[in-house]
């Protein structure tokens, strides 16, 4: 008669055994993920009580990991153990209804990146070979181009036959750590968002480059046509130069300060600017205008200089109405803005135009009368004598040293320039074609102001530290090139979703001139950045 102890280690020795073939990692070969659909065109499955279903599936493979409807009715199954899986699969009715289960085509495996310079040279087969016994079942080799030629890298995709992505890989004698794969977002063409293709969307085309509706067939980098469209474009580069973001942090400080101060408006209104104009400031107004383009309410200086005299006394009055009521007309605020065109620049970028603006002749000729009307005597006598002047002859003066050093300045700066252009190459060009100081305020924490530089010249932590170490250039999988600055801060789609929260610009010079640095360093931190660069 055996002892109570040798029956207690047969009894686990017996559970040992049996549990091992059960067991998920010793069987890894199993689906763990299975589909059940109607096996014929009526849909059966869908009408069946859940109930019934559930307790269908309990009788087959026992109490399952899960179950779920997916949207085309089918179930999706996971089981946790390969008996579970093999019954199910034989698995031909339930509740009287056919059925066909078949594995799920892409949750049984899973993909994962490893990079690893000392199988560069190895082929495919070789790899594949050797990481077969670690389910390994495709693998998908990184090139990139240079030059022209189409190089491999030692960057790899993997697929392995598992749900489960392993922390690390044995590559021979190495450990190599695997990284998880992140494919291509899906984005539409057709109205610029992601989740879905352009076969499928139904919304109206939107530009990929200005953002607008109403342009069919344009996808992200082409080029605006429409008249519209060009001048929001132009309205939004002349916006952003126009902003107080190119002021210097202490004078947006004095801004501030100032503009709260509280000004004293009070008075009796018997100060002499409160009396009202006469008709010879009007005709003295009207005499020094120039025959300059008229703004948006078209009325041209040679209208108002031939008006007859009651037209005169009419407009005096209006001038006068607004000068002692204070209502300023609105359309006296608007302008009719002209892009010019920079010499020598690209005219398809925004940034290289000017902007002219043409505001109302009847607007300047009030503001030509004011001067004379508030107090400030003099103004013709001194115009006349400037005249004068003109015709006197040039007096040799000594000229201090102090006044030769803003033309030699731009001098040499100049000449700086002419250098510097002659590398439109570099890639600090591109961040910096003109020469002088930065435009946006420098941050007050020096971390902040270091990551920022590290950006301006493209050299950080996370794009240079391969040639620290010896490694390959870093590379984007999803989007397919070499990661750069100027791709992780203006380009790569993984962070695109991320970044349109703080800003969009098409290139480094824009962000770097025209968006506050701290939505810059705020991008960095979201996207777990901050501290790689």
């Amino acid at each position: 008669m055996d002892s109570p102890n040798s029956t207690k280690l047969a009894n686990k020795r017996f559970r040992s055994d049996s549990g091992s073939s059960s067991d998920p990692e010793a069987t890894p070969n199993w689906p763990r993920f299975l589909v059940v659909s109607s096996g014929g065109d009526d849909n059966a499955l869908a009408n069946l009580s859940p109930f019934a279903v559930n307790k269908g599936i309990e009788g087959v493979v026992g109490t399952p990991k899960s179950i779920k409807r997916l949207r085309s009715g089918d179930l999706l199954v996971e089981v946790s153990r390969s008996a579970q899986a093999n019954n199910l699969l034989r698995t031909k009715t339930l509740v009287n209804a056919a059925v066909r289960v078949t594995p799920h085509r892409s949750l049984n495996s899973s993909k994962g990146v490893i990079r690893c310079l000392d199988i560069k040279n190895c082929s495919d087969e070789e790899i594949l070979d050797g990481l077969a016994s670690q389910q390994v079942s495709h693998i998908h080799r990184i090139s990139v181009l240079r030059e022209g030629v189409r190089k491999p890298t030692g960057t790899f995709i993997l697929t392995l036959n598992t749900p489960k992505l392993p922390k690390t890989l044995k590559i021979g004698y190495l450990q190599v750590k695997v990284e998880i794969y992140i494919p291509n977002p899906i984005r539409c063409f057709n109205c610029q968002r992601y989740g879905h293709f352009k076969t499928s969307c139904n919304r109206p085309a939107t530009c990929g480059k200005c953002g607008e509706e109403g342009h069919s067939g344009d996808t992200y980098g082409s080029k605006c046509t429409e008249t519209a469209d060009v001048a929001n474009l132009l309205a939004d580069e002349f916006e952003s130069n126009s902003s107080s973001n190119h002021y210097s942090q202490a004078f947006q400080t004095f801004l501030y300060t100032a503009e709260k101060r509280k000004v004293n408006f009070t008075s009796d209104n018997s100060e002499d600017y409160n009396s009202l104009f006469n008709i010879t400031e009007l005709r003295i107004a009207l005499e020094r205008s120039n025959d300059t383009a008229t703004g948006p309410d078209e009325v041209h200086y040679q209208f108002l200089k031939h008006l007859p005299d009651n037209s005169l006394l009419v407009l005096l009055d209006i001038f006068s109405g607004i000068w002692e009521n204070g209502n300023f007309p609105a359309a006296w605020r608007e302008a009719t803005i002209i892009p010019i065109a920079k010499p020598g620049k690209d005219p398809t970028n925004p940034t290289n135009y000017r902007p002219i603006s043409l505001t109302s002749c009847l607007c300047k000729t009030f503001e030509r009368m004011v001067p004379s009307h508030v107090g400030i005597h003099g103004n013709e006598k001194v115009d006349t004598l400037a005249k004068e002047a003109l015709q006197m002859d040039v007096t040799n003066l000594h000229l201090p040293h102090t006044d030769y050093r803003p033309n030699i300045n731009g001098y040499i700066k100049s000449k700086w320039q002419e250098l510097w252009d002659s590398f439109p190459e570099n890639k600090l060009y591109q961040v910096k074609p003109t020469i002088g100081t930065v435009g946006n305020a420098t941050p007050r924490k020096r971390r902040d102001d270091l990551v920022l530089t590290r950006a301006r010249i493209g050299h950080t932590y996370l794009t240079h530290v391969y040639l620290l170490h010896g490694d390959e250039r870093p590379y984007c999988i999803p989007c397919d090139c070499d990661v750069t600055v100027s791709h992780i801060l203006v380009d790569c789609y993984e962070y695109s979703h991320i970044r349109q929260k703080y800003y969009t610009v098409p290139h480094l010079k824009t962000l770097f001139e025209h968006i506050d640095p701290s939505l810059i360093l705020d991008f960095l931190k979201e996207s777990n950045l901050y501290r790689k660069f």
